[in-house]
């Protein structure tokens, strides 16, 4: 996979942008069956990453492209939606780029942009957002400190909400690391609720443990029917975590688009991985040869979806009875939240146990090679003995 040249050096910003990009059109398309207004709020707009006058590559320009899209094929059956978005910048270059931008879009998505730390502009934020439209948030700061639950709680707290949060992990691991516990005490305390304790983990451990407790804070901060699930973005060129981008939804459908569309985007990653390591050994060595020998602190790998089969399986028995159980989409939005696995990888588990006679789908019609149960048919499992 070529990667547009604008991206070079900023291939993490490229997977981020095409995740966004895959599930804003996906969310559009389902909300505009019911919603009449549907607002995008980027909280740390920019534009970065991309040096041209139309801004091409960055979340600015596609959000609004995919806004319009949406709002176009809505209206083409006979569904109206109106679509606002808003982008707060604080650094006076970008936001005088946002704002030219802006300024001389043309579009029917209604725009709208603010200066300053969107933490001060709360209120402003939500003011614009209203009180009946569908919101979605991206919130990615170039930090960890922005996304403590004391700053996002007002916007957590907002109905008909769903955010995607980026959870700088390599920074927050730097924190929470022997030598700058201490001095990073407040902002740990402010993220996770506590000081973490990651002694004796190692480092897939760790990672997962402060994901976790972040995931389990900002839950708390949109209340009791909160759900959430995260993908990770790695490094372009190492086999360790840069970040990952947590998406909070109160809506099981949510959580299952979602981790489809992080699936799709996996794929994408791997490809973008590879063509980095390759221009980066070129750099190197002169060479285009992908085996030579590679240095670098490879501490956290990318979990093959084999490895999740095993602990998939014993989760579906651990699920299906010998009563046969209707399974819905708040049943596989939890599977997804509590394994982590993609979609495809928790049909792949049961698919083998079906084939192996274990457990039966009662209202299956014919073998399948995929989707061995649909949760939108509440279709009933039950297990053999």
């Amino acid at each position: 996979m070529k990667l547009p040249e604008r991206y070079h050096r900023h291939e993490q910003a490229y997977v981020k942008h095409e995740l966004l990009s895959g599930y804003l059109e996906v969310l559009l398309m389902i909300i505009g069956q019911w919603a009449k207004e549907i607002v995008y709020i980027d909280c740390f707009a920019g534009p970065w990453c991309d040096d041209s006058d139309d801004i091409e590559g960055t979340s600015i320009a596609r959000s609004i492209a995919i806004m319009q899209k949406a709002r176009d094929s809505l209206a083409s059956a006979g569904k109206y939606v109106t679509m606002r978005a808003l982008y707060i910048e604080r650094d006076d270059d970008a936001y005088t780029r946002l704002q030219n931008y802006l300024a001389t879009k043309r579009t029917a998505v209604e725009t709208q942009c603010l200066k300053g730390d969107f933490v001060e502009l709360r209120d402003q934020i939500l003011q614009w957002a209203g009180s009946r439209a569908f919101a979605f948030f991206f919130v990615d700061p170039k930090g960890y400190r922005d996304v403590a639950l004391p700053h996002l709680r007002p916007l957590l707290e907002r109905p008909q909400s769903e955010f995607l949060i980026n959870f700088m992990y390599s920074f927050v691991n730097m924190a929470n690391s022997d030598k700058n516990r201490q001095a990073f005490s407040k902002y740990l305390l402010e993220l996770f609720g506590e000081i973490p304790v990651v002694d004796g983990l190692s480092p897939v451990e760790r990672e997962d443990r402060l994901l976790s407790l972040y995931t389990d804070r900002v839950k708390d901060g949109v209340g009791p029917d909160a759900r959430a699930t995260a993908v990770k973005v790695l490094d372009p060129t190492k086999d360790r975590t840069k970040y990952h981008l947590v998406y909070l939804t109160r809506n099981p459908l949510g959580i299952i688009k979602f981790m489809e569309q992080s699936e799709r985007c996996a794929i994408v990653q791997e490809r973008v991985r590879l063509d980095a390591k390759l221009r980066a050994k070129e750099e190197r060595t002169g060479t285009g040869d992908l085996f030579a020998d590679d240095d670098g602190d490879d501490s956290v790998s990318t979990m093959a979806a084999t490895d999740f089969q095993q602990p998939l399986r014993e989760h579906w028995l651990g699920w299906v009875s010998t009563v046969p159980k209707a399974f819905t989409k708040e049943d596989f939005a939890s599977m997804i939240e509590t394994t982590g696995a993609y979609p495809s990888q928790i049909q792949m588990a049961l698919g083998s146990l079906i084939s192996e006679g274990r457990i039966q789908n009662l209202d299956s019609r014919g073998k399948r090679r995929k989707n061995f149960v649909h949760f939108s048919k509440n279709e009933r499992l039950v297990l053999f003995q």
